[in-house]
């Protein structure tokens, strides 16, 4: 599965930033602003800046630039996000505009464009967000700017040595896990730890995406389906993909939300050398500095998709 990073911004940015704005209660548009201090990079001054408008004036002798409100920059909690949005930052202060740098309390998008709180958000996993389209084609209270210069990738993975192990069984392609013996090398369902946030699951009540933890389509419930589990970070993360992927090729697959606990437990099935199966992306420290394969599946085959839109209670 594969998901392209896009550049959202406002439309018209620059003609935005000229209108003042009255005193904003970030938290109503699920936005963090570090309390006042937001979450801007280190000042980076150029002596001798020639490159911008920050010399440019006003028939009054204001300054274009800085007498304009702050660009309103979004930032999210993967360190490339935070890379292209200080990369940003440190541009538009080249060029002499203020910035502000915002964060979400949860990773929910749209209101913070439909309310024109913010201006630009510098990396976006479009296929997070079942809304998009609607954001950016039908509404239009966001423009698309076009790929970051690099796909974001997510997948079902696992850890390479295991192809080492079971050259035989080919198990970089989906097809495998339609085999009980080769699918048996991984963890069985309800064999991961249940991982809780303040005692509480970190997902429930949602059929169709998790309960209690895990997802378990309807083929997995008897006792003899010899289903495997899956690990998977947040339900957020490529939103009802993977669910609606086990529903339409029937794989006898269940998932198992651990959150952030994730990391720790594929680490420690590598040191172990363990068969683990887990819902990863790239690109990721993580993933780069591991040696990971991602399982391929069919790009398109109507006769085996017809079900992913049928979600299951």
């Amino acid at each position: 599965m594969m998901n392209k990073y896009s550049l959202l911004a406002l439309s018209l940015v620059f003609t935005l930033t000229a209108a003042a704005l009255a005193p904003i209660n970030w938290n109503d548009y699920n936005m963090d602003a570090n309390g006042t201090s937001f979450y801007n990079g280190q000042a980076c001054e150029i002596k001798n800046n020639v490159f911008g408008w920050d010399r440019l004036q006003n028939p009054d002798g204001s300054y274009f630039t800085t007498s304009k409100r702050p660009i309103v920059i979004v930032i999210d909690s993967w360190k490339s996000s935070k890379v292209n949005a200080y990369i940003a930052q440190y541009l538009l202060e080249l060029m002499g505009y203020r910035t502000q740098v915002v964060s979400r309390f949860q990773y929910i998008f749209g209101p913070e464009l439909y309310s024109n709180v913010v201006d630009l958000e510098m990396e976006i996993w479009t296929g997070d967000f079942t809304n998009y389209a609607k954001i950016t084609q039908y509404d239009r209270v966001g423009v698309d700017l076009g790929a970051t210069g690099y796909n974001g990738v997510a997948g079902m993975m696992f850890p390479s040595y295991l192809l080492d192990q079971y050259p035989e069984y080919s198990l970089e392609f989906w097809k495998f896990l339609l085999n009980p013996k080769f699918r048996s090398i991984f963890p069985p369902s309800g064999s991961g730890p249940y991982v809780t946030v303040d005692g509480a699951p970190i997902c429930d009540n949602t059929p169709g995406t998790c309960v209690n933890n895990t997802y378990i389509p309807s083929h997995c419930r008897s006792k003899d389906a010899n289903c495997i589990e899956m690990l998977y970070w947040d339900p957020g993360y490529s939103n009802n993909v993977y669910q609606r992927l086990i529903d339409g090729l029937k794989l006898p697959i269940t998932i198992n939300f651990v959150g952030d606990a994730a990391k720790d437990i594929v680490n420690e099935a590598l040191k172990q050398k363990k068969p683990i199966l887990f819902y990863g992306w790239t690109p990721t420290v993580f993933l780069a500095t591991n040696n990971f394969t991602r399982i391929l599946f069919p790009s398109t085959n109507a006769t085996e998709y017809v079900n992913f839109t049928n979600g299951e209670s």
